[in-house]
């Protein structure tokens, strides 16, 4: 039998070998053309046969354009079947033949399509990277349709990337061609684009303006697709301006449209989707749930498996809030198998996300019912699922939005909140510790790994950087798996799928043996590899005797305080929901940068907000700081959380019985940390502060900033000063000192620079700056303190992402303002810290000193002129 299925597998390949050999140069030709035909009817095996026949005829006549474009074709096909490895390898194949026949609009066609190939990847910088180049091609060729399309290519990419100004750019530019060439579907794509970056900027008139030009380019015009791309941006402009009855008309009109030409399954059920969603924010849960489970058939229609997850996951939410309303305990028993079973759908689709956020709320579920060990649980298996996970494919039009909507990241937050708090009510404090560590060991490697650091030190440079080459191949394995078990067509085989899968795993294993060593020899490289959890005795016999650490966990029920010393540890509670404490929050930070407030503005109208700050002052130290008021003495390290980074903790206000009042920064000194791993940072201290590095004012309009840095010779007559058109990177780059001072613009953190960028000097045209990214701060050699002083704007720019970022680089303190006041305030900290300085003090003594002078200097002693400066170091 063996030996028949041989000897017919060979007469097989004798007769297409006769086949092949058999057809002609313009028979290859015609089965390209063909092949092309059947790409559009998505009949991508059919076409990729034509293809297969083809090559070899190219291939033979040394027809390199063809072979490029057949290339290209069998590329589209394997990125249609999210086989993304092999989409790219047959793009850059196509690149090279077209280089090799000297045809550069045939490389600019295929830069495009490379970029695509990134985009869906979800890589939208190094997409613009190939957009940008085959643009140059098209511009030097004059052909401005093909500029204006990839226009439209590149606003979408800085769209995702969340650059609105560079974005709306291009697509003014697209609109403007397509409008002069008479193009009316081209014109409202464009409009459609700018109005989308609108909306984001919440700009909703212009939104509107605008979504309203494109609306008259496409009446009487059939373009279903762009229609329902117009009603949903229009929905959702009305829903945002709280406009729900023209928001449901909008959704409305969109779904009927795709639904009459039966095209568009995938943004038909988004728009069914965000109808539901209206419905069931208005209390309407019957009809939400009819709309859910429509929108769900349609997405199953389309073969969107992960659309149709996301809608089953929010009828599921309909359902929680119908069983929270009975409240009875066999409902809870249905939920929770319901988001079980929605979890193993997410694993099914390689979507580790989805699935740890199922797992996590049948861990709430059960914390309702009573089940805490049960629902610990279920809560470590989410973390372990979120911990497997670098990377995972969705298509960044449609399923990011359904993420948002659903609050999967709010989810994943509260997670490792209910975790914690959970693990501390059955007094298993080392699970309750990696909890919280696990979600800052999660934000610290998703920053890191954007920041690109060059590890410096070189007993683990190797190992550092063999992780990061490990990781990101691990990141495409992982995008691909996810891409190919959620794709529509579902043709690729389980072979290969079972691959991936052995390869991801191999991968993994290599990673964490990697961290392993990276983090036993220089703790501060491992989240550049994975995300490191230390362990609790570990952390406390670091922490400085006198000092207590504290992170706060909230929850929707409450929030709870955990408070590490180097001895102990306590556990504290108070009973304030979440939503309530972040209303709380959100008023305090609002009345402290309100002029009647901070300056009695308007007179005797000012004295109720002043009162209202005055109180919410109080009631925010009872709840965040009192109950572990007994535990301060010499310094309080406190951990910042999603929801209150830059928040001025030092600020708040302790009334004690007999009615007297004073700032914490009074009581005890105030330090920030980026979470309790980084207190394992090896740093650059100084034992005594002599060179000054000061470096500030590019472009040379700001005199007060002259005068900030040229007052440091006060105090260090060597310091060296950069100023105006001084003011350079080159300069800063040839520096060396203790102390690094940066007064300039910090600005532009987005998705592709979360770090955002530093304005220096441009050393070819001395009155203008430019701009350098924040972390190229990282090539430089560490500096032992670094201050950050922005006093553009409103000067907010800086954040703890920057503190940890310059932490892990080897630097022990790092200060800055997360908002700016006033000069005077600027100059008097300036002066008063290193006044401190130079006497010796260390450099968070100096920092709690000087704000402790601003106190009690006259026209510089509220919250809101100290307050701004913060401290991200120990002691």
């Amino acid at each position: 039998m063996k030996n028949l299925v041989t000897s017919l597998a060979v007469l097989l390949l004798l007769i297409i070998g006769c086949q092949r050999s058999e057809l002609k140069l313009e028979d290859a030709v015609d089965l390209l053309a063909s092949a092309k035909e059947n790409i559009k009817e998505e009949a991508f095996e059919r076409a990729e046969s034509e293809i297969v026949q083809a090559l070899p005829i190219f291939e033979a006549a040394g027809e390199e354009t063809r072979l490029a474009d057949a290339m290209a074709q069998i590329g589209r096909i394997r990125l249609a079947y999210g086989q993304f490895a092999m989409a790219l390898e047959n793009m850059e194949r196509a690149i090279t033949h077209s280089r090799n026949a000297s045809d550069f609009r045939g490389e600019a066609s295929f830069l495009l399509l490379l970029g695509n190939v990134y985009r869906e990847m979800g890589y939208f910088q190094t997409a613009l990277e190939q957009y940008r180049s085959s643009l140059s091609f098209s511009s030097a060729f004059r052909d401005y349709e093909s500029v204006a399309a990839l226009q439209l290519r590149m606003g979408e990419s800085l769209f995702l990337l969340e650059q609105y100004e560079e974005s709306s750019t291009n697509y003014e530019s697209a609109v403007n061609y397509y409008r002069e060439a008479g193009n009316r579907a081209g014109t409202a794509s464009g409009l459609i684009g700018l109005g989308q970056v609108y909306r984001a900027q919440e700009r909703y008139d212009e939104a509107l303006n605008t979504l309203s030009q494109a609306q008259s380019f496409l009446d009487a015009s059939d373009q279903p697709r762009l229609e329902g791309r117009l009603r949903l941006n229009l929905g959702l402009v009305a829903r945002a301006q709280g406009d729900w009855n023209n928001a449901l008309r909008h959704f409305r009109d969109g779904t009927n449209r795709l639904r009459a030409k039966r095209v568009g399954k995938d943004l038909e059920s988004l728009l069914m989707f965000y109808l539901a969603r209206i419905y069931q924010e208005s209390g309407k849960l019957d009809e939400a749930t009819k709309f859910f489970t429509d929108a769900a058939a349609v997405a199953r229609r389309a073969n969107d498996r992960l659309a149709e997850t996301y809608i089953l996951l929010a009828l599921e939410s309909v359902n929680e809030q119908l069983t929270l309303r009975g409240d009875r305990i066999p409902e809870y028993e249905k939920l929770a198998a319901s988001y079980e079973n929605l979890g193993r759908r997410f694993a099914a689709l390689g979507h580790r996300r989805g699935e740890a956020a199922t797992l996590g709320a049948v861990g709430q579920t059960f914390r309702r019912m009573g089940k805490t060990n049960e629902a610990l649980e279920y809560f470590r298996r989410a973390m372990e699922t979120l911990e497997s996970s670098v990377a995972e494919f969705v298509d960044p039009e449609l399923h990011p939005q359904y993420a948002r909507e659903l609050a999967i990241n709010s989810r994943i937050e509260d997670l490792y909140f209910l975790a914690t708090k959970t693990a501390l009510e059955l007094n298993k404090i080392e699970f309750a510790f990696s909890s919280m560590e696990r979600m800052r060991s999660r934000w610290s490697f998703k920053l890191l790994q954007s920041a690109d650091l060059d590890p410096r030190h070189l007993p683990v440079r190797r190992d550092a950087i063999d992780g990061a080459r490990v990781l990101k191949q691990l990141q495409n394995v992982q995008l691909e798996w996810s891409s190919v078990l959620s794709n529509p067509y579902g043709v690729v085989r389980q072979s290969v799928i079972d691959s991936l899968a052995h390869v991801e795993e191999s991968l993994r294993r290599e990673l964490k043996e990697r961290a392993r060593r990276v983090g036993g020899v220089y703790p501060n490289y491992l989240s550049l590899v994975f995300p490191g959890i230390p362990q609790l005795s570990d952390i406390q016999s670091l922490i400085p005797r006198g000092t207590v650490v504290v992170q706060f966990i909230p929850t929707p029920e409450e929030l709870t305080l955990f408070a590490l010393t180097r001895e102990s540890y306590a556990v504290r509670s108070v009973a304030i929901s979440r939503d309530r404490l972040m209303v709380l929050v959100r008023e305090y930070m609002s009345l402290l940068q309100d002029p009647n407030v901070y300056a009695g503005a308007a007179g005797e109208a000012s004295l109720r907000p002043m009162t209202r700050f005055a109180q919410l002052s109080v009631q925010l130290y009872d709840t965040f700081i009192r109950p572990i008021d007994m535990l301060l003495d010499r310094n309080l390290i406190l951990i910042p959380i999603p929801g209150f980074e830059n928040f001025p903790f030092h600020a708040l206000e302790k009334q004690d019985p007999n009615g007297i009042i004073r700032y914490l920064i009074e009581i005890t000194s105030v330090d920030y940390l980026p979470s309790f791993a980084s207190l394992k940072y090896r740093t650059a201290a100084s034992s005594r502060i002599r060179n000054i590095i000061g470096l500030g004012n590019p472009g040379g309009k700001n005199w007060s900033i002259d005068y900030e840095l040229r007052d440091i010779r006060s105090f260090f007559k060597e310091a060296r000063i950069l100023i105006s058109m001084e003011a350079t990177w080159n300069n800063l780059k040839s520096a060396k000192g203790d102390v690094l001072q940066l007064s300039t613009e910090f600005k532009g953190m987005h998705a592709a620079f979360p770090f955002g960028v530093i304005m220096f000097s441009d050393p070819q045209n001395i009155e203008e700056s430019t701009e350098i990214s924040f972390r190229d701060l990282t090539t430089l050699q560490p500096y032992p303190v670094v201050v950050l002083s922005n006093h553009y704007g409103t000067g907010r720019g800086l954040a703890p992402a920057h503190a940890l970022l310059l932490r892990t680089i080897g630097t022990s303190d790092v200060f800055y303002n997360a908002w700016y006041s006033d000069r005077k305030s600027a100059k008097f900290f300036s002066e008063y810290f290193y006044t401190h300085i130079s006497t010796g003090l260390a450099p968070g003594d100096a920092y709690r000193q000087a704000l402790l002078n601003l106190i009690r200097t006259r026209d510089v002693n509220h919250p809101y002129q100290w307050g701004q400066f913060f401290h991200f170091g120990v002691g």
